[in-house]
């Protein structure tokens, strides 16, 4: 996959409201080409910088072996699993489990899982997709893109059916090691918030260990 395919990827999937606010809109395939409506030519967005701070391309990463079950009843349970250690971050999956069906067929947004981490130091992650809106706006505008200010926990993929489902989530800067508090919620299937403690160490030495594909 090219750059600008990457970059069309990365947008169809998950930015979709803020390429709406640039007077872009998606098509219904993700495979066709971005339609741009605002007067000129369109700008060139294989020349946006991708961001330093999300998941690196050049790394496999390395597994951390963290687990934590942040909730387990009679009914459901929710647990943290295949953590993997980033240079400059970390991968995590969120599992959720229920005995009943969840509501994914409803009218209406499909509502998201919610996750909010803070790390050892106390700093609270921010939502990930604002940093990457004001990433990609400082660039439209030929502005340097900035640095988020602090920790970022930001959605990558999930799926499941309608019994059970795996949302996994990029947390960066990778963190110091002492505990880090992981808070889930998810109204959809009526999941208020819950959290876990777990020991950042083993993530902050896989990160360590992982190194870059190619120099």
């Amino acid at each position: 996959m090219n750059r600008i395919s990457r970059l069309r990827w990365w947008w169809q999937s998950t930015w979709g409201a803020t390429l709406a606010g640039f007077g872009i809109h998606r098509p219904s395939r993700a495979t066709a080409a971005f339609k741009w409506n605002r007067p000129g030519p369109p700008p060139d967005f294989s020349k946006i910088p991708r961001p330093t701070w999300i998941i690196p391309d050049d790394e496999i990463g390395v597994a951390a072996g963290t687990r934590a079950m942040l909730t387990v009843d009679e009914r459901r349970a929710v647990a943290l699993i295949d953590c993997v250690g980033y240079s400059n971050g970390f991968e995590f999956t969120i599992s959720y489990r229920t005995r009943d069906k969840l509501p994914l067929h409803r009218p209406g947004p499909f509502v998201e899982m919610e996750v909010h981490i803070v790390y050892p130091d106390g700093a609270s992650a921010g939502r990930g997709t604002d940093a990457m809106d004001a990433h990609y706006e400082a660039a439209y505008v030929g502005a340097e893109p900035p640095i988020p200010n602090g920790p970022v926990v930001m959605p990558q993929r999930g799926g499941g059916t309608d019994k059970r489902h795996d949302f996994s989530f990029w947390g960066w800067p990778l963190p110091p090691d002492g505990p880090v508090t992981v808070t889930v919620a998810w109204a959809m299937a009526g999941l208020p918030a819950t959290s876990a403690e777990i020991d950042a160490s083993a993530i902050h030495r896989a990160g360590l260990q992982s190194k870059k594909l190619w120099s």
